[in-house]
């Protein structure tokens, strides 16, 4: 690719991520401002009250996610399980479906639009720290 070419195309991706970078921030207020009646309503739709205990991970989880991605699989919904650090002394492994890893996926855009535009940085290139190898990690998942 030449360089005018390649500058343009720099410049134009720029400018998108900016304007997209607007909206997005106009969409984070509205979310926020949301967020209280999103809570409510997610609180009676599952049913969660003050007395509602929270899940600790163990064996009991893990088996009750195992039959989860097995009914996902057998409808032929695809799965990936990322491991994550926590403060068990083994990895979690936590399941993802292919609609939420592109939710992810939004989410670092719309993050990365939105602090770019905030902090006013001129050239929006974007670096990525991952392991050498592929690991289990989201942030794997998420360059594949």
């Amino acid at each position: 690719m030449n360089a005018r070419l390649n500058d343009a195309l720099r410049r134009l991706a720029s400018f998108v991520v900016s304007a997209v970078g607007v909206l997005l921030a106009a969409k984070f207020r509205l979310d926020a401002l949301l967020d209280p009646l999103r809570r409510a309503m997610l609180t009676r739709e599952l049913r969660i009250a003050g007395s509602t205990p929270i899940e600790r991970w163990g064996p009991e989880l893990e088996a009750r996610i195992d039959g989860i991605e097995a009914e996902l699989r057998s409808r032929r919904i695809a799965t990936w399980r990322v491991e994550t650090s926590g403060s068990t002394h083994a990895p979690k492994r936590l399941l993802y479906t292919k609609a939420r890893v592109r939710e992810r996926h939004w989410s670092f855009f719309e993050g990365y639009a939105r602090v770019l535009g905030a902090l006013g940085v001129r050239r929006r290139s974007f670096f990525v720290m991952a392991a050498v190898r592929p690991d289990r990690s989201l942030t794997s998942l998420l360059l594949t």
